[in-house]
């Protein structure tokens, strides 16, 4: 195939060579099997609640420190005040579009991409919150409680909730470490834990302001069918080149011992992946048969600023799995790594 370069782990293959005495005929290579095509819904799952995020100032323009930051899951991305003074009294204000009951919220202040950053702007150890059914709760930095003296700040402060609906909730610095030259009052994570669970774990809501979150759905739809249809614009528009995919070959069996040779291949142009697709789809990074965009956006983890993998669920326990890499560049998602 023109332009396409493959590499092959020859390896095992060679040493198999020996252990046989002789070539092994490969099995025949699998059915390709397309994503299935169905109507559903292009929207985030239900247990990932809609949140609107509002501030009282904020830093700058661009949205690099836009309120919406502080729920990315990603501690180097700010949420900083852009008031005049030092900060005070400048809050977050949380709207969600159905009631949600949460078992307590962790306000991680400070900025927390560095040391470096950490040292040059106000650390918020005070807050008040307050919830549209009435509960008014004041904290301050777990590391000044009565039991934890002689240690410095370390900006987290954390509210436990009754468990009662909510709407919406005001979190208001009312407490500050001020340092040298500070520029702002920052805070890097707001994490939220619901009631029912044995072991809470952060949700992970999406914030109706972000334009990146909000278009994933519709990315994963278009790249689905992309891949559907090996069609090669397509597929120029939603995966980035060039990029690599492992193929397993038929695996080899001698004496006890199973060996699945490895083929790397590595795509420069939509072109090649398109004709791939086409004429030898088992060679191509295909999902699995039945693959939604809900069930995608289930599995989907934000590791970074506008990044985001996604893991595919397996369809047995001896499956392996598929992950996709996917990062927001200018206007839209682009798939920018896929990992067998």
């Amino acid at each position: 195939m023109p332009g396409m370069h493959i590499r092959r782990i020859t390896a095992w293959a060679m040493a198999l060579s020996l252990l046989f005495g002789g070539a092994v005929a490969p099995a025949a290579a699998p059915s390709p099997k397309a994503p299935a095509q169905r109507r559903e819904s292009l929207a985030w799952p239900e247990h990932r609640p809609r949140v609107e995020i509002s501030a009282t100032s904020r830093f700058g323009d661009d949205g690099t420190f836009a309120p919406w930051r502080v729920v990315d899951g990603w501690a180097s991305s700010l949420w900083c005040e852009g008031a005049r003074g030092d900060g005070l009294n400048q809050a977050l204000t949380f709207k969600f579009d159905v009631p949600q009951r949460f078992a307590r919220i962790e306000v991680q202040g400070g900025a927390m991409a560095s040391t470096e950053h950490f040292l040059a702007n106000d650390v918020p150890i005070g807050w008040e919150l307050r919830t549209d059914t009435g509960v008014r709760l004041h904290a301050k930095d777990s590391a000044l409680t009565p039991v934890q003296t002689g240690r410095g700040p370390t900006g987290l402060t954390t509210f436990r909730l009754p468990q009662k609906p909510l709407r919406s909730f005001q979190l208001r610095i009312e407490g500050l470490l001020r340092k040298d030259g500070g520029a702002h009052a920052c805070v890097s994570e707001v994490r939220l834990f619901r009631h029912e669970v044995a072991e809470p774990v952060p949700i992970a809501p999406v914030p109706l302001e972000a334009k990146p979150y909000l278009a994933l759905p519709r990315a994963l739809q278009q790249v689905l069918t992309a891949l559907a249809t090996c069609d090669e614009a397509a597929l120029g528009t939603h995966l980035q080149y060039p990029f690599t995919w492992d193929v397993e070959e038929p695996p080899l069996h001698a004496r006890g011992a199973t060996v699945t040779p490895v083929t790397t291949l590595e795509f420069h142009h939509p072109s090649e992946l398109s004709r791939t697709c086409r004429e030898r789809p088992f060679e191509a990074p295909l999902p699995p048969q039945g693959t939604t965009v809900q069930a995608l956006l289930h599995e989907a983890v934000v590791e970074a600023q506008d990044r985001v993998s996604i893991t595919f669920p397996s369809g047995s326990p001896d499956a392996q799995g598929m992950r996709w890499w996917l990062a927001f560049r200018g206007d839209r998602w682009v798939v920018v790594e896929l990992q067998r």
